[in-house]
């Protein structure tokens, strides 16, 4: 009986002194959903500058430096050769769709597979690469940049 009233009295004095070791928070409860929401809602952040555009519905297709030859490249060559070592290990040759965003900033993000087949070393190894990867110039739409999702082919054979 001690020990739940001990408890039941030092549970509120660790919870307050909790909230205010985190600066934006401070003592409020709801300090951190304050915070989210001014992020959300500052201005320039609408939903329609959050939309991910289709490539055929857009004005300028985002490009790789270099081109896509480049791109395939940087991603076999990525993190040590990652990808293709990977393939290895899988011991199969495996013919891929790599869909990942554009952002606004040309930053390519939310790279996935399809068709890894069981594999799933093939997909750390294009988390790895994508990471390295140069920013694209990125998509417009009447003149604004835009994001845009992407699907780029990659076949992996055995080395």
């Amino acid at each position: 009986m001690r020990g739940f009233l001990l408890g039941f009295l030092l549970f509120p004095i660790l919870h307050a002194v909790g909230q205010e070791s985190v600066p934006a928070l401070g003592r409020a409860s709801d300090g951190g959903q304050q915070v989210f929401d001014e992020r959300i809602n500052s201005p320039g952040t609408t939903a329609s500058s959050q939309r991910i555009h289709a490539v055929d519905r857009i004005d300028v297709v985002p490009t790789y430096p270099g081109g896509s030859d480049s791109l395939l490249v940087a991603l076999k060559r990525g993190c040590s050769g990652a990808l293709v070592k990977a393939n290895s290990e899988c011991g199969t040759s495996h013919e891929l769709v790599l869909r990942f965003i554009v952002e606004k900033d040309g930053r390519p993000t939310r790279g996935e597979l399809t068709s890894a087949d069981g594999c799933p070393v093939l997909v750390e190894a294009l988390h790895c690469s994508m990471r390295e990867l140069e920013s694209f110039k990125p998509g417009m739409v009447e003149g604004q940049r835009v994001r845009v999702r992407m699907e780029v082919p990659i076949t992996l054979g055995l080395y």
